[in-house]
């Protein structure tokens, strides 16, 4: 058995205006050939698990490329070229191949193409033919499109959100292709796509609408004639003509049974929609609430999120904290403030400028009288159970201190930027700690599960507004919710 396997995955968000080039790529991972399995092999990925279910199977697995990036702006046309060129020559290298199995998030655009995957699927599935299966894991914010759904045999994608079960998801799917090249009969797809785009803050799948659509898709793969199921939330701060929550189900047989359950859970997210767009506090109500509140307390920047496409520089927390009387934490994107903090050195004072190298209006400028505590020229590797094992690339950073109570790591890129870790190799210890920013929504959860007692969503402007219409959405379908009343 001769299985093909790649990793193309980054999470865009089409209003950021940063583009992601090959050194964004670079910062993440590109691997290639045995590098893959190296890297790898003892991490929390989908790759990961593929290689976990192939173990102890008589199988040649054939390495194309491994390309991860943290999530930003559209793919530079010329990067997503490389890539996806690189990975479709070496499938053509390996052939003749019994199984692909491809691990990517489902919601890439590049600048010219909006829908990547479906793309790549489209590619694969001309290079490799319609009798051998193509087997892909996706993440629950993954993008449907029609050509994702007509080049691949099945798609998969994780059950939870915090995102925890990278390698479960890719197990599953590997075990799915090994029984399509043992012989399965390939699966009838029912899909079904919702005129609905879902902020990420209620969307947990351990509570609320999406838990119980979760456990619903839990119960059905237990009943004979289900091969698999999945509930994609999407990436909402995606702006293309095929955006929107999707369904699918894998069946075997009873497909007229079936596509009536699937009915019933599209109506069942429709009918309880605005569950999903809770009213979260502003900065100022959110500190009104500081001083009853048990702490730790961590505040997610909601507005500003690195791990969904956000830049990281946003001012407006700093800007309402600069006098705090609480024990702070701040982690931020401000290239021009690390380069000023390394100028400076170790244990001096300095008049430190930190906001966005463009000023969008959330991200302004903030002079601040600091004092640089630490410096860093090193990743952080990822301890908590989301992306356990990656290490996170942010370039420089630094620690500076202002006053006695405000803590900032400043960062010269955007990264994965939620683990403790991030602050302990700062020199800065998240128990001690009585506020903590996140620019994570979620992924920060299972890593302070033990850390923070109490949790606040803000609602903060910028690139990953939770109040969608005040974006310049363009291109989704009309109408779609909640732009539209439906």
């Amino acid at each position: 058995m001769k299985v093909f396997y790649g990793l193309l995955l980054q999470e865009t968000n089409t209003f950021c205006p940063t583009k992601s080039d090959m050194e964004i790529f670079r910062r993440g991972y590109v691997l290639k050939g045995d590098e893959i399995k190296q890297r790898l092999l003892e991490t929390n990925t989908e790759i990961a698990g593929f290689f976990t279910f192939f173990r102890d199977k008589d199988a040649e697995l054939v390495p194309g490329i491994a390309c991860w990036a943290v999530a930003s702006g559209k793919v530079k046309k010329n990067a997503y070229e490389e890539m996806s060129d690189q990975l479709c020559d070496m499938l053509k290298a390996a052939l003749p191949v019994e199984g692909v199995f491809l691990a990517m998030h489902g919601a890439m655009v590049s600048e010219s193409i909006d829908d990547c995957e479906g793309d790549i699927l489209q590619r694969v599935r001309n290079i490799v033919g319609e009798e051998v299966p193509v087997v892909v894991s996706l993440d629950y914010h993954a993008n449907i499109t029609t050509k994702m759904v007509n080049n691949a045999d099945i798609m998969i994608g994780y059950r939870t959100y915090p995102h925890v079960d990278f390698e479960e998801t890719g197990y599953r799917a590997a075990d799915a292709l090994y029984k399509l090249i043992n012989g399965t009969k390939p699966p009838k797809i029912i899909y079904r796509k919702l005129p609905l785009i879902v902020p990420v803050e209620d969307a947990e799948t351990d509570k609320g609408v999406s838990g119980k659509v979760m456990r619903w898709l839990d119960e059905l793969e237990k009943q004979s004639g289900i091969v698999s199921t999945s509930f994609f939330c999407a990436q909402p701060w995606l702006d293309i003509e095929e955006a929107g929550v999707a369904l699918l189900l894998y069946v075997q047989n009873e497909e007229d049974k079936w596509s009536k359950e699937a009915d019933d859970i599209a109506k069942y997210v429709m009918d309880n929609k605005k569950k999903y767009y809770s009213r979260y506090p502003s900065v100022d109500e959110a500190l009104n609430l500081l001083s009853n509140a048990e702490k730790p307390v961590i505040f997610v920047d909601s507005g500003d999120i690195t791990t969904a496409g956000s830049i990281g520089d946003s001012t407006v927390i700093l800007r309402a904290m600069r006098d705090t009387k609480y024990k702070t934490a701040l982690s931020m994107v401000s290239g021009k403030a690390v380069e000023q903090a390394f100028s400076t050195g170790i244990g001096n004072y300095v008049d430190i400028c930190i906001g966005g190298d463009n000023d969008y209006g959330y991200n302004t400028d903030v002079t601040v009288h600091a004092k640089v505590v630490s410096l860093l020229d090193k990743p952080s590797e990822i301890t908590g159970r989301s992306f356990s094992g990656i290490k996170a690339d942010s370039g420089r950073r630094a620690y500076i201190k202002v006053g006695d109570n405000l803590n900032i790591v400043v960062a010269e890129y955007a990264t994965l930027m939620y683990d403790p870790q991030f602050l302990r190799d700062m020199g800065i210890e998240p128990t001690e700690m009585e506020v903590i920013m996140q620019k994570s929504h979620k992924l920060f959860r299972a890593a302070y599960k033990d850390i923070a007692k109490t949790i606040i969503a803000l609602d903060t402007p910028g690139f990953t507004d939770k109040n969608l219409p005040r974006l310049p959405y363009k291109k989704v379908p009309r109408p779609i919710y909640p732009l539209d009343e439906i």
